[in-house]
């Protein structure tokens, strides 16, 4: 399972403790630590084989509720580590953020807008995010998150990104 993070108002790890023991699981933190992101290990009650790993990403330039967009060449680096991670792992990929909607829905736009590039060679921006309001109207609430977007794929398409190649 790949765990992508928007906030930094929460802590990802409190304490310098490698295991955090939470209600029957045990979490072991991967002291190799990336730039992106860090990898955890849950185990389900001491006794049982059965291990899962965790890779969650962190967007630094969303830290403390920032309500500023990140630079597009940070969004693509971010993208692309995420495309990485699951090209090596079938496992689902999970978006979160503080309200579930503003940092999360603009990543959640921009990999199914270049999805749909991938798939069809062209793509109505407006029509994918307008899908996605229809269920969750709190995505891309702002006109400067759309218009982000726009940046994104424009700056996806003159740099011939990770998404040209796969």
């Amino acid at each position: 399972m790949l765990v992508f993070v928007f906030d930094g108002d929460a802590p990802l790890w409190s304490g310098k403790d490698k295991t955090l023991e939470l209600e029957g699981f045990d979490i072991d933190l991967d002291l190799d630590k990336t730039p992106e992101g860090v990898k955890l290990t849950l185990v389900h009650g001491k006794n049982q084989p059965d291990k899962r790993s965790v890779f969650v990403f962190y967007a630094k330039e969303f830290e403390n509720g920032s309500l500023s967009l990140p630079s597009t060449t940070n969004m693509i680096v971010l993208l692309e580590s995420v495309i990485e991670h699951r090209k090596q792992s079938t496992c689902p990929v999970t978006v979160v953020c503080r309200n579930g909607a503003t940092k999360s829905g603009l990543f959640l736009a921009l990999s199914l807008i270049l999805d749909k590039m991938k798939i069809d060679d062209r793509v109505d921006v407006f029509q994918v995010i307008r899908t996605m309001q229809l269920r969750r109207p709190e995505f891309l609430s702002n006109f400067d998150q759309y218009e982000y977007c726009y940046k994104c794929i424009k700056y996806f398409i003159e740099q011939d990104s990770v998404y040209a190649n796969i």
